[in-house]
């Protein structure tokens, strides 16, 4: 037998990935969907602002609004899909209608064709904020419905290697039902409400009177902070018993309060991140529309445009690797290259990502002059393409560190009733970001039509994109400064098991 060989069995006997393939069967309907959604998402995104200019005829700033507001929507209706998934409907219907109203196909009729396509990515927006926090959650339904006891970083491993491996294989025979558990939208709502109609109550003189109920599972410690919402927690004398008064909308836990509390608390946090989902949008944007009409050749093959997409993948899945790795060999990385930290770094690859940006798009307009090219756009430039990779490599740096940052700071400071709002917080970062990125995009313009020189024109030759990405990286740097006070000032928890306790964490350095 070749040694190849012999080598290879010995490693499937060794049983180290063998827990990989454990319940394959249940989540090649999720494999399915996953494999076909993410295939249209990366035409999608990389012809849309070529369909947009050259076929419907769009100016520059147009097409990116609309390409930035399609993002946007698709993000912040994640929101909205992951409430009625939580509250209402449950994983698996969602799953199945959003991919229901994402996959109708456009008119050919170019008459039709700016209301049909504006239609259809609205669809397309709607279905993919339907099913895209939902597909990990619901294939981890399935995965762990189908063994009974695994440990737990095993079923990780496995969860995440069959949400990697894209094989259209899907069937819905083997689909595990799992009942809506509620929404935290829906909680946050409830405390709220108690606490408007018990604001004429007395606070009681010690938190240990406020009502904690009978669920001890995952307890959050009481603070003092936002006390207007303890009034959620007060138990009235007038009512027989607890039950009838939390049936009325008058009570809540002290877990249920501290929940909102966190929310509250996150937010400004949560501000500070939309400067990465600004960012990030560009890759899909300008930065894809500026190699349009670079010179695409690489010896006698034509480079397509994903490709600068992967470069940003291939370093963001690295350093996360990376990052993983290091972590689990060397468990006192963890303190060092913690979530906050994680963050701080990859907004720092922000500025440098803007800033080379901003040299790189000097240089192709300093060719565009030079060859007299202002007038037109569908001419290729004698400049390789290749240049654009510096930029494409940070915007990935940035995303390997700030991505899991933003996931892990998250999920290090909710309890589990919390962590299936996970995918929806850091969608809200993109999609917000994204639409924040219209503002600025809109306001530049206006801006820059009072001056010599507009940044925004119809086309890129005519444009000074160089401006704009220089602005982009002031705000990153200053959006890093803001978050380092902001993450400075935070009031962290640690969240262990049943117990929980509050800490103010030490000021960030990097």
């Amino acid at each position: 037998m070749p040694v190849a060989v012999r080598s290879l069995l010995q490693f499937w006997k060794s049983n180290r990935f063998q827990h990989l393939f454990k319940g394959w069967k249940v989540a090649s309907f999720v494999l399915g969907i996953v494999f076909s959604q993410s295939l249209a998402h990366i035409v999608a995104v990389t012809d849309l602002m070529p369909y947009l200019m050259d076929v419907l005829d769009e100016n520059l700033p147009k097409a990116a609004v609309t390409t930035n507001v399609r993002m946007g929507v698709t993000a912040i209706t994640a929101i909205c899909g992951s409430f009625l998934s939580d509250a209402c409907i449950g994983r698996y219907r969602m799953v199945l209608y959003s991919t229901i109203i994402s996959s109708p196909k456009v008119s050919k009729n170019k008459s039709e064709s700016t209301t049909t396509f504006r239609f259809a990515l609205l669809l397309i927006a709607l279905g993919k904020a339907g099913y895209s926090p939902m597909l990990k959650a619901f294939g981890a339904d399935q995965l762990k419905s189908s063994i009974a006891e695994e440990d737990d970083d095993k079923f990780k491993q496995r969860v995440n290697f069959w949400w990697c491996t894209g094989v259209n294989l899907g069937a819905f025979v083997v689909y595990t039902y799992v009942e809506p558990r509620g929404s935290i939208f829906m909680r946050a709502s409830h405390v709220f409400t108690a606490a408007f109609l018990n604001r004429n109550l007395d606070h009681p003189p010690d938190a240990s009177l406020l009502y904690h109920g009978d669920n001890n599972d995952q307890l959050l410690p009481h603070t003092d902070d936002f006390r207007f919402l303890d009034k959620a927690a007060i138990i009235e004398s007038t009512y027989s018993n607890p039950e009838e008064q939390t049936r009325k909308w008058r009570l809540c836990t002290v877990t249920e309060v501290e929940e909102t509390k966190l929310m509250l608390r996150m937010f400004p946090m949560w501000t500070t991140f939309l400067i990465y989902g600004l960012v990030k949008s560009l890759g899909y944007t300008f930065f894809l529309q500026q190699g349009s009409n670079m010179n695409r050749k690489f010896r006698h093959v034509k480079v397509p445009l994903p490709v600068l997409l992967i470069f940003t993948r291939y370093v963001s899945g690295q350093i996360i690797w990376l990052n993983k790795r290091l972590s689990k060999e060397h468990p006192r990385l963890r303190q060092v290259i913690d979530p906050k930290r994680q963050i701080g770094i990859g907004m720092l690859f922000a500025v440098f990502c803007c800033s080379t940006a901003s040299s790189v798009e000097a240089k192709r307009l300093d060719v565009v002059k030079q060859y007299g090219l202002e007038n037109k756009p569908k001419e290729t430039l004698p400049i390789s393409i290749f240049w654009l990779t510096p930029q494409f490599l940070l915007l990935g740096a940035m995303d390997g560190f700030t991505y899991p940052g933003i996931k892990g700071f998250f999920y290090d400071q909710v309890p589990e009733s919390m962590k299936n709002f996970g995918p929806s917080f850091t969608a809200s970062v993109v999609g917000v970001g994204s639409l924040l990125g219209v503002i600025v995009i809109v306001a530049s313009d206006k801006v820059s039509k009072k001056g010599d020189t507009r940044w925004f024109a119809d086309t890129f030759n005519r444009s000074h994109l160089d401006y704009f990405y220089q602005t982009l990286a002031v705000l990153s740097y200053i959006n890093l400064l803001f978050y380092a006070y902001i993450a400075s000032k935070y009031k962290y928890l640690k969240i262990e098991g049943d117990e929980a306790e509050a800490d103010t964490a030490d000021g960030m350095s990097f």
